[in-house]
């Protein structure tokens, strides 16, 4: 579980520092998660399923965000959620150790 945990940290703290493009994070992720052979917690795999949804519903179509905007996030929209995933994945973490 740690490898699997330290990466995905690892790949948010990339994209939300700006190391990664939207492009470049969200094919690294959606490729990592779908081929993942680690054993996953529970608790971490839902969060990293909802950031799969996330990353899944980005869109920079001006329209489909204007038509759509409870559904579709913009690159702010995402880097909203992964701020999010990340401190949630974070005190899920910090919780586990101290349990």
């Amino acid at each position: 579980m740690n490898n699997a945990f330290e990466m995905y940290c690892e790949l948010l703290e990339r994209f939300l520092a700006h190391k990664l493009s939207i492009q470049e994070f969200s094919v690294a992720f959606m490729e990592r998660f779908q081929a993942e052979t680690e054993q996953l917690d529970e608790p971490l795999f839902l969060l990293l399923d909802e950031l799969f949804g996330d990353v899944d519903s980005t869109t920079d179509d001006p329209e489909l965000l204007a038509k759509n905007p409870d559904f579709y996030l913009d690159k702010k929209g995402l880097e909203t959620k992964a701020g999010d995933i990340l401190r949630r994945m974070r005190a899920w973490r910090a919780h586990r150790v101290t349990a």
